[in-house]
């Protein structure tokens, strides 16, 4: 699992802000020798893979994430030459990210959460209500 969220340091609208990429492992599959099935971990901890520290959000998202993709994509179950280490082969599968609105809509660049078009669940435009956008249909 994939935690990015953003935080403030302080108040002030122009503070640093810290936007951490966070871990957690979820289960532990077997490899094609073992005859166990696979492994729920109930009690991880979480671990910092990375983080991004400046004014707002970091402008370019894609060298924001390009080494966490690298990395799944060299610990891939799909890639032939996966990572060894004294001789135990390594894989990794993204379950899930885990993001608040803003975020999620930072990360799939889509519109903002508060905009008309804004949910990318489905296809209809929200209305202003008592100024705040209202999706009807949901």
């Amino acid at each position: 699992d994939i935690h990015i969220d953003e935080a403030k340091l302080n108040e002030d609208k122009n503070a640093v802000t810290i936007t951490p990429i966070l871990g957690r492992i979820h289960s532990i599959q077997p490899t094609a020798t073992q005859e166990e099935g696979t492994k729920i971990i109930l009690d991880t901890s979480v671990f910092v893979i990375g983080f991004y520290v400046g004014k707002g959000k970091p402008d370019d998202i894609s060298s924001f994430l390009s080494e966490l993709i690298g990395e799944f994509r060299r610990l891939s179950p799909s890639n032939s030459d996966s990572a060894c280490i004294q001789a135990r082969c390594l894989t990794a599968s993204l379950r899930c990210i885990i993001a608040d609105g803003p975020m999620r809509s930072y990360l799939k660049r889509t519109k903002g959460n508060s905009g008309y078009w804004s949910c990318d669940r489905c296809i209809q435009k929200g209305e202003m209500v008592n100024r705040a956008i209202l999706l009807r249909s949901v």
